[in-house]
């Protein structure tokens, strides 16, 4: 008997012992049951998913969920204006309950913050050290250590030096010292831990002679940016937002809303990322507005379309024997409209990226995600190869970890070439899985894909694209 065709036999039959059963096409669909597929995960390497989602732009974002609801239990909020993230929790100034709640960063309420002495506060910010909370209501600065034990309290009720009249900001410069923005006294103070700086001595107490004859007006939102040591301040009553360095010195505006005729522009918050992006909270467009370091536009979130579909599904009802589709939504409270801001406040992204906004007129935190690599995981998990695809595609060329995103993207296509019947369809699925394996196979070869795991999961797939590709 001929011995090449003893062998194919041989790979038939073992073929068949893998899957248990024959199909239209045995040579094509023996070798790997559908209901049997096992996927590939890679567990020691990670895709960089802030590189993508900071270098995103407004329109990519969508509302994945909201925290809190109208009320004063535990869990409710009423008029949230400011929040921070320290070790996966979410701090947030509830205002309008006089209070601070502390939740998981998927929402879960968890407890409140007791701290001793704060009447109401305004703002909040977390270091590795110190919970630091400015308190409109007594009109100082209070520094907490991470027990809730008093540190040191700074400023009083007036509008001499070194006094508070509405303090709503604070930010750490480079050197340790603590600013202090005050809408109704027209100014920022500085404190340093021992004592309060005075211009003609130390430093300077009021940033409201950067200009000859010009005052700083109503200024709020203060951010440290330590890398381009910049502190940057809104001026809410000239829609400005300007920045000083570390020493005090007018630097120049960022942003300057003045100039751009035919829109009116009411800012209240600042947040810089890692990569310098700008993200602002307006009161009038009820937007967050994302600008590139350089001042670019990249874009608006928070607009109806802004809405994970994933989150609506269809309910069938029946009215008088006549059967009607209704489109429902899986979390109470939770309509596509409700992508949309009321009166936004404070922002914040988070390690991923995804933006945490404090959204004072729906008495909600709202999380507006990008994410696309985990959301295309959680669809190839489960099976939702076609979606996985779609989401892989929106990871960006760029990633240095792009390799990640082509293997499971070769996976998607082998395994929807598996399921399909028609066979041209088929060998068209596994065409496309053989073109990103086949990259893989060239990274590794020149030294850019050194994962082993990968590799010999890359020239396993694709010898079997190979051999239906033969057949």
């Amino acid at each position: 008997m001929n011995i090449k065709f003893i062998f194919y036999i041989l790979i038939y039959l073992i073929s068949l012992s893998i899957v248990g059963a024959e199909s239209e096409f045995p040579l094509l669909d023996s070798r790997l049951k559908t209901d049997e597929a096992a996927l590939e995960f890679i567990t020691n390497e990670t895709y960089d998913e802030l590189s993508d989602n900071l270098l995103s732009g407004g329109d990519q974002y969508e509302l994945e969920f909201m925290i809190g609801r109208r009320g004063s239990g535990d869990g409710e909020l009423l008029l949230p204006v400011s929040m921070d993230i320290f070790n996966n929790e979410l701090y947030v100034v509830d205002y309008g309950n006089s209070r601070i709640q502390v939740f998981t960063l998927e929402g879960e309420f968890k407890r409140l913050l007791h701290l001793t002495g704060v009447v109401k506060p305004v703002h909040l910010k977390i270091t590795k050290d110190s919970i630091l909370v400015v308190d409109e209501g007594s009109a100082k600065l209070f520094i907490f250590n991470h027990q809730g034990q008093v540190v040191k309290v700074m400023g009083e009720p007036g509008v001499g030096i070194g006094k508070l009249n509405s303090p709503n900001s604070v930010a750490i410069d480079p050197q340790g010292l603590y600013w202090i923005s005050d809408d109704k006294n027209n100014g920022i103070t500085i404190f340093s831990p021992e004592i309060l700086f005075g211009r003609k001595g130390h430093y300077f107490m009021n940033i409201d002679e950067y200009l000859p004859n010009k005052y700083l007006m109503a200024p709020k939102g203060l951010f440290a940016v330590t890398e381009k040591d910049r502190i940057y301040v809104i001026e809410s009553g000239r829609a400005r937002i300007l920045s000083f360095d570390s020493n005090g010195n007018y630097v120049g505006p960022v942003l300057d809303y003045q100039k751009q005729q035919g829109k009116v522009f009411m800012p209240q918050s600042i947040f810089v990322d890692v990569v310098q992006n700008i993200y602002v909270s307006d009161h009038i467009s009820h937007r967050i507005l994302k600008y590139g370091s350089d001042g670019e536009s990249l874009g608006e979130i928070g607009f109806v379309s802004q809405f994970n579909k994933d989150k609506a599904f269809i309910e069938k009802e029946k009215e008088d024997g006549v059967e009607s589709v209704v489109a429902m939504i899986k979390t109470s409270d939770f309509l596509p409209d409700d992508s949309t801001l009321n009166f936004p406040q404070e922002v914040k992204t988070d390690f991923y990226g995804d933006l945490f906004v404090c959204d004072w007129g729906s008495n909600h935190i709202k999380k507006f995600s990008l994410s696309f690599f985990r959301k295309a995981l959680k669809s190839y998990r489960s099976r939702k190869f076609t979606k996985a695809i779609e989401y892989f595609e929106k990871c960006k060329q760029r990633n240095p970890k792009r390799h990640l995103v082509e293997f499971y993207v070769a996976m998607c296509h082998y395994y929807l070439g598996i399921k399909e019947s028609d066979f041209e369809k088929k060998r068209s699925r596994f065409d496309k899985a053989r073109k990103f394996l086949n990259s893989l196979k060239l990274k590794s070869e020149i030294g850019k894909f050194r994962n082993k795991h990968i590799i010999e999961k890359t020239q396993y797939y694709l010898s079997r694209v190979n051999s239906y590709h033969l057949e």
